[in-house]
């Protein structure tokens, strides 16, 4: 496959690679299931041909927080139970952002990935010269002892206290305006 799914963490790429596997097929070889490999980070894509989803910066950094207040013992985030802080990873938001803009990768709104997933199917087959199978999505993905595929599932999403477990970074600011500039470039405007 000619494309790459390159995403900030937390932004909605697991969904979109099972839609992608689960919904378009190549016409010239139908029984071939489509598998867009996908990353967190530059270094790893190997394809001149992206596809991202945008998400709010906030949004994403309230995510990888629940993911984090989640798994406070995960060695992945060096927390104790009692002092569960997170730094906002901002200046890695802001070089995939600009990554993707400057190589005019396929951006999709993570709202529209999550209200309109068969519009976003439809505009990549299109793009992709693949067909849509007239199938319904079966939701594959489950969470694992240390990661939550959805941190909206996770009883603390509507609890976070950005002031005590994500110290304020003023590169947010830097991340919205990054944010601004990707989603006018995304697709179904």
């Amino acid at each position: 496959m000619d494309y790459t799914i390159l995403t900030f963490a937390r932004c909605g790429s697991n969904y979109l690679q099972q839609l992608i596997k689960q919904k378009l097929y190549d016409p010239s070889n139908p029984g071939d299931m489509i598998t867009v490999p996908k990353t967190h980070f530059i270094s790893e894509v190997k394809t001149e041909k992206m596809i991202s989803v945008i998400r709010c910066p906030f949004e994403s950094m309230r995510s990888l927080v629940a993911l984090v207040l989640t798994f406070p013992e995960s060695t992945k985030f060096n927390n104790t139970e009692e002092n569960v802080t997170f730094k906002f990873p901002a200046q890695e938001y802001i070089d995939i952002y600009k990554h993707l803009i400057d190589n005019e990768a396929i951006l999709i709104d993570y709202r529209d990935l999550i209200s309109r997933p068969d519009e976003v199917i439809a505009y990549l087959a299109k793009e992709m010269n693949l067909e849509v199978k007239d199938v319904d999505y079966v939701n594959e993905l489950v969470d694992s002892p240390d990661h939550l595929v959805s941190s909206t599932t996770s009883p603390l999403w509507n609890n976070i206290d950005y002031a005590r477990h994500s110290p304020f970074n003023f590169k947010m600011f830097e991340c919205k305006s990054e944010y601004d500039r990707a989603i006018e470039k995304c697709i179904l405007r």
